[in-house]
């Protein structure tokens, strides 16, 4: 083995503040076993947000208070299939990557917004710690107003930590997103031939849930900007209408 050094992507400094926050949202949000079927964890109902177990050993997934139900060789067909379909539209993985592109830009000027408000709050505790040097204000108003500066600049800080680091990811993915599709192309091509574990894997990976209706399912995916993060219509789910 050689040892070669090579330019971090990401000072120290920020990496360990992204870890700190990573560290904080594991303990928060503790991974649980894996599943022993492909979605479990993954399906809700529409009609009253229950997420729908296999009960009994039973081949469908169950709501567990209206008891509707879709059979999981079904699901797993039609998320094969919508996936697939997805990764061969160029229509489709167009608006995907014109969608990280609009996300990168809306997370950049709230970078920058927080910034310009990090340094004009620092200006004004500067301004303030003079006048109380001068003894135009008094020591109890200077320790509650500098005490809440410092605490928005703190917070300021966590949120410019997390942007740049999702930044950070989301240029990144860009970079590499026709390797990406490439290989998504062929993971679903060969999707019959991956193991159980396999399957559990790129299913966790990529799906934030899948809502059953009574007309069409929802495959929500994890990894595509959300409306409430880039202000546009969805763009995260694929919808697979079910015959009448």
């Amino acid at each position: 083995w050689e040892w070669h050094p090579c330019e971090a992507i990401v000072s120290k400094e920020l990496w360990e503040r992204c870890n700190a926050i990573l560290d904080r949202q594991a303990k928060s949000n503790p991974v649980g076993p894996r599943g022993k079927y492909l979605f479990a964890g993954k399906v809700k109902c529409q009609h009253d947000g229950q997420t729908m177990y296999v009960l009994n050993e039973s081949p469908k997934f169950v709501c567990p208070k209206c008891r509707g139900k879709i059979p999981q060789d079904d699901l797993e067909a039609i998320f094969r299939d919508r996936l697939r379909a997805f990764f061969s539209s160029k229509d489709e993985i167009s608006a995907y990557l014109s969608n990280s592109e609009e996300d990168i830009r809306a997370k950049s000027e709230q970078m920058g917004v927080l910034k310009r408000e990090r340094a004009t709050i620092g200006d004004d505790r500067d301004k303030l710690l003079r006048g109380y040097l001068d003894g135009t204000i008094e020591p109890v108003r200077y320790k509650q107003v500098d005490g809440e500066a410092a605490a928005r600049e703190e917070a300021i800080d966590l949120s410019v930590a997390a942007l740049e680091g999702e930044l950070a990811a989301l240029q990144v993915a860009q970079d590499s997103s026709e390797e990406v599709v490439a290989g998504a192309q062929a993971l679903y091509d060969r999707w019959d031939d991956l193991t159980h574990d396999q399957k559990v894997t790129v299913i966790n990976t990529i799906t934030e849930e899948i809502v059953i209706g009574d007309r069409d399912i929802a495959i929500h995916l994890r990894y595509v900007p959300t409306p409430q993060e880039t202000g546009q219509t969805i763009q995260n789910t694929l919808v697979f209408c079910l015959a009448q």
